[in-house]
């Protein structure tokens, strides 16, 4: 089977981004019971809509699912870091 040992540094997308599997760990258990660290998984499901989803991670038939929420928010605010050089036109 495999285990997902370490969630992916983000669990939690705005709108539009893609999947981000940075940071997760899988691991595939061997018929020797020793296990292995796998980097050539399948992902599946994830989709750019709002709400809570259900992504499967998936290694030689086996698989794992994991939840990630997207969602819709304004931004909180915008910031303005140097002003333009020329400001007359």
């Amino acid at each position: 089977g495999i285990d997902i040992v370490t969630l992916p540094d983000r669990t939690r997308y705005q709108l539009g981004e893609e999947f981000d599997p940075d940071g997760m760990v899988v691991q595939a258990s061997r018929s020797d019971g020793s296990k292995i660290q796998i980097t050539n998984y399948a992902i599946q499901g994830f989709e750019k809509k709002v709400g809570m989803q259900a992504v499967t991670i998936s290694y030689q038939g086996f698989e794992k699912v994991i939840s990630v929420t997207v969602v819709d928010e304004a931004p909180e605010s915008i910031s303005i870091w140097s002003l333009p050089t020329k400001m007359s036109y």
